[in-house]
């Protein structure tokens, strides 16, 4: 039998399975987790990603956490006045002791696209009023933008195919992403009215993602809108980072989440390791059931305020008969 990882034990009864190198383990929905900061950080010690990155395992007051640091540039100043690096960190990610590692390994995974996407989404600067800006960015005020909603709401959209055709050019011209160059080579419309827009990016000395390399962008817009082009870009750089994180996340030196794996065969691994309830007696069946009950009541919220328990009771009783575990609400 494979061994375990410290803070995991099989639920009584749980058979196992065979692995490509001859040897058996047990699948992860088997085992019984109680983890602390030393199995956290093993996990953590045995994940690895581009040496710009840094994770780390942590337990503060309010229990188990993971955390992500990124080295760069201070993006809200200017590259030519910077000289070193700079760390920033993303938010503590809170994990539960009874957390599967394989849920672990994939909020370690999440953990580092949403830090990146953080600082990418500060890297698409607009100039304005010949400033430039990140309206992307993360830090902008959520309450002051719902304050003003009347007087922010545009969806910049432009009757003319030709009058489009130039606001995207003109637009495209004073912006930066990652202090890359961008430019608009060809607008098309589609007989479905889809519209193809062509995009070269021509990065600088000063550009840091590893994914800015010059070359083409290509996106698919649905209307003749500035603000949708704006945002299809955004996300276009977005899922840009994303691949560049599933094809350098490694787990146990396995990019557990890149294209490298084929989705047919975890298909058909998955389908395995569920056969497998059929293997086991009825007393590991019970015990898995148990063990499945005790983690959802677990996760069951408890709300501790009248008026948030009668605004999800409300919610709730639009789904009648409603399966699962109910939070715990304050009653009258």
């Amino acid at each position: 039998m494979d061994v375990l990882n410290e803070g995991e034990c099989p639920i009584s009864g749980a058979p196992s399975i065979s692995n490509s190198g001859g040897g058996q383990c047990y699948p992860q929905h088997f085992l019984h987790y109680s983890h602390s900061l030393k199995t956290i950080e093993k996990i953590v010690l045995d994940c690895k990603t581009d040496n710009k990155t840094v994770i780390f395992a942590g337990e503060d007051e309010l229990g188990l956490y993971i955390q992500i640091g990124l080295i760069g540039f201070d993006t809200y100043k200017a590259r030519e006045a910077q000289t070193q690096h700079k760390i920033v960190y993303g938010r503590r990610w809170r994990i539960e002791p009874f957390l599967p590692t394989s849920e672990l390994v994939q909020t370690l995974f999440l953990a580092v696209k949403k830090a990146r996407e953080h600082e990418v989404r500060e890297m698409l600067k607009l100039r304005v009023e010949g400033k430039y800006s990140a309206p992307f960015s993360s830090h902008q005020d959520s309450f002051l933008i719902v304050s003003m909603a009347e007087a922010l709401t545009s969806n910049g959209r432009v009757a003319n195919f030709t009058q489009f055709r130039k606001a995207l050019v003109d637009v495209a011209n004073n912006m930066l992403f990652d202090h890359a160059l961008l430019r608009v080579v060809n607008v098309e419309r589609r007989l479905n009215k889809q519209i193809i827009v062509d995009m070269m990016m021509k990065p600088t000395a000063h550009s840091e993602l590893p994914e800015t390399q010059p070359g083409p962008l290509t996106l698919m817009l649905s209307e003749m809108s500035v603000n949708h082009f704006l945002f299809s870009l955004m996300d276009a750089f977005i899922a840009k980072s994303d691949r560049y994180v599933a094809n350098t996340f490694q787990y146990k030196n396995v990019k557990r989440f890149s294209e490298e794996l084929s989705i047919k065969a975890i298909a058909k691994l998955s389908i395995a390791t569920r056969r497998l309830h059929e293997k086991g007696d009825e007393t590991f069946k019970c015990n898995l059931t148990a063990h499945n009950l005790n983690i959802d009541q677990r996760r069951a919220p408890e709300v501790n305020s009248m008026t948030m328990s009668q605004k999800v009771k409300s919610q709730l009783e639009g789904f009648q008969p409603l399966t699962g575990i109910y939070p715990t609400l304050m009653q009258k």
